[in-house]
């Protein structure tokens, strides 16, 4: 593969965030969908971005991109560390792997993005303290493995998982599925959000955000989820279904969440000792056909 120099990543990059990034003052926010299309359009052309978005047909993103304001201000996100695009050195590729276009382009960041390898711990916001104490060792074990750790931000599972992994020394990575604020800045580990800053939670936030974990990690460790209910639940669910990465869940027989989930292709964890062998669980459920597919 042939490395683009720095200064057409650079260029690439403003462009994407210019675009993309959530809540830049850009006149209308133009398809996310096409950013694929965009960005390839870009590498090709780094020399002149209006013209190169325009001869590919992407005429809406090559007026915005004419904006040396808008793309000032871009430049200014990017060499603040305060924002991560898809042409950015250290953005994960697992993202881009995983989600392909459906993977944002853009992100708001605080902290430092950790490189990685993830293991995930996400589940319900109210779980029993056992379920608590669970993630802390899978936190804990996932770190003595060489591992970072990437969570949702949210209180109980969520922030079980981030306690222990933090207590352990190991690398953070939090999704938030609401805007940053200034309170993120000092937050320890790296925070990351899809939303303008100080965006509100919005369900169809809390979907990307669970997308981005699943795929990010390795494997991902629900402590506790709700029987087709809740954000736990849909998660992983998702995450099965689209094989966004491995699912493993906490191994729990009188649990109908947990049944069934292993019963989709979750690894039944019963110890957290046992997480390599999750990493290599390759799970039972083929892909579930999507409305679209039905129809074709």
């Amino acid at each position: 593969m042939v490395r683009k120099p720095a200064s057409t990543l650079r260029v690439v990059g403003e462009c994407l965030a210019a675009l993309y990034l959530p809540g830049g003052p850009r006149a209308f926010d133009p398809p996310r969908r096409r950013w694929r299309l965009a960005e390839a359009a870009l590498r090709r052309v780094p020399d002149d971005p209006p013209a190169a978005l325009a001869s590919a047909g992407l005429r809406a993103e090559a007026l915005l991109v004419s904006d040396a304001r808008l793309l000032g201000w871009a430049r200014a996100s990017l060499e603040r560390g305060e924002a991560v695009t898809a042409a950015c050195e250290g953005f994960p590729s697992r993202w881009l792997d995983r989600l392909g276009a459906a993977c944002p382009p853009a992100l708001w960041v605080a902290g430092r993005l950790p490189r990685g390898p993830f293991v995930g711990g996400v589940g319900s916001r109210r779980p029993e303290p056992s379920a608590e104490a669970f993630l802390r060792e899978c936190a804990r074990e996932a770190v003595r493995l060489g591992f970072a750790g990437v969570s949702g931000g949210a209180e109980g599972c969520d922030a079980a998982f981030a306690a222990g992994v933090l207590e352990s020394g190991g690398d953070l990575v939090e999704v938030l599925s609401r805007g940053l604020s200034a309170s993120d800045a000092g937050a320890p580990g790296c925070r990351v959000s899809a939303a303008p800053p100080g965006a509100p939670f919005t369900v169809p936030l809390a979907m990307e955000r669970n997308a981005l974990i699943y795929a990010l990690a390795e494997v991902t460790v629900v402590g506790a989820a709700r029987l087709g209910r809740g954000g736990g639940w849909t998660g992983a669910t998702e995450a099965l279904r689209r094989r966004l990465g491995r699912v493993a869940v906490r191994w729990d027989p009188g649990d109908p969440a947990c049944r069934a989930l292993a019963g989709l292709g979750a690894f039944p964890l019963a110890d957290p000792s046992r997480l390599q062998e999750a990493m290599r669980h390759e799970g039972c459920q083929p892909p579930l056909p999507t409305l679209s597919g039905a129809r074709r």
